[in-house]
């Protein structure tokens, strides 16, 4: 039959706490970090979207369609206050593009579905717009690279507050295990002071946690009154020790006495 194994408190209290943070810890960054990144791209996605409709509503409203310069000022305003990096305008078979825009960004013909669809670091938008029954086509690109740094920035400091974290807990744990550790190994010093022949040394144990005072006090209770019994056991050898000698001195006397007897009816 096999023996188990077993383990200290300190490993176990150890083992416990590195445990539950391996467990607890990546789920709860890559949880968080979900959090953080959906929420920056809903974000982004909502500024775009809302920018775009301010800037479509000023092509169909406003009189921009019939004035180039007017509608190159619009274009330039999507780049420069709209985080954007591609602007145009298709209108009555002229394409206008803005100048403060990357060159080398190729609207599609399809807006994007989503934050980070396509690979190409930009989100694009395509509207349609109508003004004095003539159909014009925004397209209008939003560079996601600054969202992807804030979001990488948020999940740096994430994991500096994760790693603070878990470094507070587990001095917390270290400290817990100190507290409580010391009055287990006093008791277990105390018993095996008393298990080597020493029954006069007490169980005196002070611990302000409830459950060990109280198997202390239990502990030198039974000490007490196995003291009590053993001087009771030794105290009763030596009534029958003496009981023995006195015994044994009455039949010497009465062997000395049949001795003479036996003389004496000689003689």
């Amino acid at each position: 039959m096999s023996r188990r194994r077993l383990h200290s408190f300190s490993n176990l209290v150890a083992g416990w706490v590195v445990g539950l943070h391996l467990l607890l810890l990546p789920a709860l960054y890559f949880g968080i970090g979900y959090v953080v990144r959906t929420s920056h791209e809903d974000l982004f996605v909502q500024h775009a979207r809302t920018f775009s409709r301010v800037i479509g509503d000023e092509f169909e409203v406003g009189a921009a369609l019939g004035n180039p310069s007017r509608i190159a000022d619009l274009l330039d305003v999507a780049i420069i206050h709209g985080e954007g990096n591609f602007a145009e305008l298709s209108y009555e078979g002229h394409v206008y593009r803005s100048d403060a825009g990357d060159p080398g960004i190729r609207a599609p013909a399809q807006p994007d579905l989503g934050f980070a669809h396509g690979g190409d670091d930009t989100y694009f938008i395509v509207l349609p717009i109508v003004h004095d029954g003539k159909n014009a086509e925004l397209r209008l690109g939003f560079d996601e690279r600054p969202t992807n740094e804030r979001v990488q920035l948020a999940m740096n400091r994430l994991l500096w507050v994760l790693a603070l974290y878990s470094l507070v807990t587990i001095s917390v744990a270290l400290l817990l295990h100190y507290r409580l550790s010391r009055p287990i190994l006093a008791l277990r010093q105390a018993s095996r002071v008393i298990a080597s022949g020493d029954y006069a040394h007490e169980l005196n144990v002070r611990t302000p946690i409830r459950e060990l005072h109280d198997l202390a006090v239990d502990l030198e209770n039974m000490r007490r009154e196995l003291v009590g019994v053993n001087a009771e056991l030794q105290s009763k050898i030596r009534e029958r020790d003496a009981a023995e000698l006195s015994r044994e001195e009455l039949q010497r006397q009465l062997r000395h006495r049949q001795r003479l007897e036996t003389v004496g009816t000689l003689a």
